[in-house]
């Protein structure tokens, strides 16, 4: 996860959230609350997938990291690594823009 490559999927991941609740709720969600929604649902996803779940999806692993969350094996658990930073901005960049918007 420490690649910039990385970082910009996760980017064009929340704008393709935000593209498809545009598209989608065209008829159920004002346009000004597409970014709200786009907050939550980012909000929600990555609380479930980075803090909820545990183990490792890779099979090779033996068992290791069944009692650790993923965002716990990001950098093999160092704090404040760039990832986590940026993991941890995120939210809150989101939420600015769907205040703004």
């Amino acid at each position: 996860m420490s690649s910039p490559f990385t970082w910009t999927f996760y980017i064009l991941c929340i704008l393709l959230i935000r593209g498809f609740l545009e598209v989608l709720g065209r008829n159920i969600i004002s346009h000004d609350d597409c970014w709200t929604a786009t907050h939550v649902t980012h909000c929600v996803l990555s609380f479930i997938y980075l803090h909820w779940m545990k183990g490792s999806p890779d099979g090779y692993t033996q068992g290791d990291y069944n009692a650790l969350t993923v965002y716990e094996q990001i950098d093999e658990g160092v704090p404040w690594t760039p990832t986590k930073k940026f993991l941890m901005v995120m939210p809150c960049v989101t939420c600015l823009i769907a205040s703004v918007m």
